[in-house]
């Protein structure tokens, strides 16, 4: 009987053995890695103009990978390339004919991918990779050599903007929008945007002070609506 036992003791612990040889070799095969919320994200998140940070890449490379990469940033520019599953900021850093250029590649959900559109003003906050490459790229007669950054965690935070001023009836005959919108800067003069109305939308009064919320898309303001 007791020899009966000590067989049966060693077996289990054989057993015991190999379940925990195998947990441990399939969790090296399947690292958990914990994924940032936006919440997360958003809490250090460092406040970034893609036109500055192209700007930085220019002037000092090693002071923007020190400043910026491996940490979350809130980045705000303007679309220049739209995929299935990213978009692109991307900007030429000192002209065509020098080749040298800044590209930012962000992940995003398909669903939030299909309401963009190329030059469009977003916002996004995401996790910037430790690292960058560079890469040569062929563009017609030229070669661009483009220093390429990634984020592998980003969210959407802002697609529209709330801009607020006076509507005008479009006078510029360049133009091919109806009507412009005038803001006051620093109370001294006006900024005028090419102003795109919604289908449907009641049209303010002219001259009237009023919010709207806007796609900005070059520079211009695209599906106007009232702001709430």
């Amino acid at each position: 009987m007791k020899k009966t036992i000590a067989i049966l003791l060693v077996l289990v612990s054989l057993f015991a053995y190999a379940g925990c040889g195998n947990q441990g070799a399939e969790g090296e095969k399947n690292p958990s890695v914990k994924v940032q919320t936006k919440e997360e994200l958003l809490q250090d998140a460092i406040e970034l103009d893609f036109q500055d940070f192209a700007d930085g890449v220019y002037e000092n490379t090693a002071k923007i990978k020190l400043d910026y990469c491996g940490k979350n940033v809130l980045l705000t520019g303007f679309i220049d390339d739209i995929t299935d599953d990213q978009v692109v900021f991307f900007e030429v850093l000192d002209g065509l004919s020098n080749g040298n250029c800044a590209e930012i590649r962000v992940p995003l959900p398909m669903e939030a991918l299909a309401n963009f559109e190329k030059m469009q003003q977003i916002t996004v906050v995401g996790h910037l990779t430790e690292d960058y490459t560079t890469e040569t790229r062929p563009q017609g007669e030229y070669t661009f050599s483009v220093k390429s950054f990634s984020m592998d965690t980003a969210y959407l935070i802002q697609d529209r903007w709330t801009v607020t001023g006076k509507v005008y009836a479009q006078t510029d005959r360049y133009s091919d929008s109806d009507w412009y919108f005038a803001e006051p800067v620093e109370d001294k003069y006006e900024t005028r945007t090419d102003l795109y109305f919604r289908d449907g939308v009641t049209i303010p009064k002219e001259k009237t002070t009023v919010s709207l919320s806007v796609k900005v898309v070059s520079s211009k303001y695209y599906d106007a609506i009232p702001a709430e």
